[in-house]
């Protein structure tokens, strides 16, 4: 091994550090982590590794989430039981096979340096700390992308067959493990790899190993549809419930970018650079380039029009993000352009500014703080391109302000990292395990509770958490345990509704999402029957005096 696969297996194995420290620590999340952890379970109990509708939690509609990370928590519990980890290895070990693609992609198009800097923002960045630590379809998603583009574009480099039939054999698993995770992305990427691959001998290998992955991806589908038929794309349409972190607005693609990490706004800056020089977007020698950026394109637009956007699903965008944000910097710095160099320092700053806000600040400071605090930042960035007047203060200042902007972005991000591995953030919803635990050790004498929860979605009586902490409580299979699900209006009290839930000696009320003078008012309605015995950000456990 040389020096260079030293740093990069040092980097990976410090990265991976990071993901495992406290794996475990962090509950089971309701959505969708707690349906596929549900399923899992309930495969290796049963061992119908095809169809869980009878049994999986909500029936058809958690049944029909793709297969593969219910399948591999199924293998995990076989190994180890029922644990987090049985539920979470795979996803970390995607994330590690992630990290290495977007490293090897990358050096096709930059220098080692930003190669390795391109794997430290993925592994670093704030939706691969929190989704790439759950079980979740995005993640294998990615990493089959990933693959599938870097075995198709890496076929013309093999020198041996071997070497030939071994990349067409990863593509043929890649393009498997992305039709059981998510068919419809994975097509997209399958389309857009035979289509920007020039040679007509690589193309044909290419598309030989995209038919095997379809051949062992497609049948689960196609039975699950045959045995189902309509039931498939009513359980397919359902929205996703409320118990997830919500952002809204067609510029969420923007804010999610940001608050990743703070470098990837640079790959805003490629987009408008392609736009004006094709020949960045069009390079017959880096169909990669093209590829990665369509995607990038094709999930910003998606995103932008979503009706639900959640800052999981920026697990798309990072890796093909990280990649293009290093091309245009080093494709800038390689025009010796200093002015775009500066407009894309201000922009890296600003956006620093804006991650630190939202991930460390937010909580602590009150809103007129932080925009005084944007303001300050804001008249900083002015002062300072003052001093850029002349070009050669520009060249000279670009220079030397490269590595501290561009390092000292990426140790922000490495920060802040290491902070939510330690100190779970909002994204991570806690509490169902404490309220589990303080329920089974009184089945004794209180064997029923009601779950309360204000009702949004047709998905929302379902909460994973509870039911994996509950150990099958409320999915009834535990003989003399009853609950009730209880649905209020979305964001009101109701007190005809809350009497039938002070009829049972527990009751569980999950909190709506920034509504804190309606959990006020359904807490002090409970409470005129029952104890608090647990609170937090999440839930608050009532016990009846």
């Amino acid at each position: 091994m040389t020096a260079r696969h030293h740093t990069v297996l040092a980097t990976l194995l410090v990265l991976g550090g990071l993901f495992v420290m406290r794996l475990t620590n962090v509950e089971i999340q309701p959505y969708p982590e707690g349906l596929y952890a549900l399923r899992g379970l309930s495969i290796q109990q049963t061992m119908q590794w095809l169809d869980q509708a009878a049994i999986a939690p909500g029936g058809m509609y958690s049944a029909m989430m793709p297969p593969l990370p219910a399948w591999m928590v199924a293998v995990g519990i076989d190994v180890v039981g029922p644990t987090p980890l049985a539920v979470r290895w795979f996803s970390v070990l995607c994330v590690m096979v992630t990290l290495l693609l977007t490293y090897a992609l990358a050096r096709r198009a930059v220098t080692f340096e930003s190669s390795v800097m391109a794997m430290v923002i993925v592994g670093t960045s704030i939706p691969y700390i929190v989704v790439g630590r759950q079980a979740d379809a995005l993640v294998p998603l990615v990493m089959a992308a990933l693959a599938i583009i870097w075995s198709s574009v890496t076929l013309g480099d093999a020198v041996s067959a071997a070497g030939r039939v071994l990349r067409v054999g990863v593509l043929a698993i890649a393009v498997a493990a992305g039709v059981l995770s998510a068919p419809i992305a994975t097509l997209v990427v399958c389309i857009a790899c035979v289509v920007f691959i020039r040679s007509s001998s690589q193309r044909l290998a290419v598309a030989l190993g995209i038919g095997g992955g379809l051949l062992a991806g497609l049948p689960w589908w196609i039975v699950m549809a045959s045995r189902y038929g309509e039931q498939v794309l009513f359980a397919l349409s359902l929205p996703t419930p409320t118990l997830a972190v919500t952002s809204g607005g067609v510029l969420s693609p923007l804010h999610f970018l940001i608050v990743s990490s703070p470098l990837l706004v640079v790959a805003l800056i490629w987009v408008v650079a392609a736009l004006r020089d094709r020949t960045l977007l069009m390079s017959a020698e880096h169909p990669e380039v093209t590829i990665l950026g369509l995607l990038f394109a094709v999930g910003m637009l998606s995103m932008a029009i979503s009706q639900d956007r959640f800052l999981a699903q920026a697990v798309v965008l990072v890796p093909p993000a990280s990649i293009l944000s290093m091309i245009a910097l080093e494709h800038i710095r390689r025009q010796t352009r200093a002015t775009s160099l500066v407009v894309t320092f201000v922009c890296v700053v600003l956006a620093a500014v804006w991650f630190t806000i939202e991930h460390l600040l937010r909580e602590a400071m009150s809103l007129q703080t932080i925009m005084l605090g944007v303001a300050i930042s804001m008249v900083a960035v002015v002062l300072l391109l003052q001093q850029f007047r002349s070009r050669t203060a520009r060249q000279s200042m670009t220079v030397r302000l490269y590595q501290p902007i561009v390092y000292g972005a990426v140790a922000l991000a490495s920060v802040v990292a290491l902070v939510r591995v330690v100190r779970p953030g909002p994204q991570s919803i806690m509490g169902g395990r404490s309220v589990s635990r303080l329920m089974l050790d009184d089945t004794l004498f209180h064997r029923s509770f009601a779950y309360v929860f204000h009702n949004t979605s047709e998905t929302d009586a379902v909460n994973a958490q509870l039911e994996w902490y509950t150990k099958g409580w409320m999915s009834g299979t535990r003989p003399g345990l009853t609950h009730m699900a209880i649905a209020l209006p979305a964001n009101e009290s109701d007190k005809a509704t809350l009497a039938i839930a002070r009829l049972l000696p527990w009751v569980v009320y999950y909190h709506p999402r920034g509504h804190q003078r309606v959990t006020a008012d359904v807490e002090q309605s409970l409470q005129t029957t029952h104890n608090v015995a647990f609170t937090s950000d999440h839930y608050t456990l009532f016990k009846i005096r």
